[in-house]
């Protein structure tokens, strides 16, 4: 086995505890939502923003002179980070494996987002000093939007009781049937009477 060259392993412990950090803010906020919310009911900021952010997050603190390539941030992180969030929840946080697997498209698809972002925004390859403080300023995103989402409306369901039915008003024209609406009787056109 090949022995890996001292900057290749600077780079794989960078990526390690970038991914680590994301995965401890992930769960963070988790716990966070969890203390405010004992219901269960998950915040929309929890499913949509917080993926991209913690990925755009780890991909600034991985890469921070951007030296690696697009499929590095648009494929290899958010499948990284996918799998420790599976992982991490079905261990730890004792969530249906259901509920897992419904939220792992979702999941990838926002955090690819967040690496294509990271990607068009954190600037050139000989720019690298403030990717950093861009990724980590990203990690406020899903938190602000975690205290402006109570505020939105939830939409109101109508409930009809049961004592009360409902039926259906048909306009009679010309004192024929509803079933007899655009078709004439072949028979009476004729003349002729039909048997049935």
């Amino acid at each position: 086995m090949t022995e890996l060259s001292p900057r290749r392993r600077k780079a794989a412990i960078r990526v390690a505890c970038a991914l680590a950090a994301g995965l401890a803010f992930c769960l963070a906020v988790y716990l966070l939502l969890t203390a405010a919310n004992p219901s269960g009911l998950i915040s929309f900021s929890f499913l949509v923003i917080l993926p991209a952010a913690v990925t755009a997050f780890i991909l600034g603190i991985a890469d921070p002179f951007r030296e690696r390539s697009r499929a590095f941030y648009t494929r290899k992180i958010p499948v990284a980070l996918l799998v420790a969030v599976v992982s991490t929840s079905i261990v730890f946080l004792y969530e249906g494996i259901l509920c897992i697997v419904m939220l792992a498209p979702i999941w990838y698809g926002l955090s690819t987002l967040g690496g294509v972002l990271a990607w068009r925004w954190f600037g050139p390859r000989d720019e690298g000093g403030g990717q950093t403080l861009r990724s980590t300023a990203l990690l406020l995103a899903p938190v602000l939007a975690m205290q402006a989402e109570p505020y939105v409306p939830l939409p109101v369901a109508n409930v009809v009781s049961a004592d009360r039915s409902w039926s259906p008003r048909i306009p009679q024209r010309s004192g024929r049937s509803p079933r007899a609406w655009g078709r004439s009787h072949p028979a009476k056109e004729r003349g002729t009477s039909r048997r049935t």
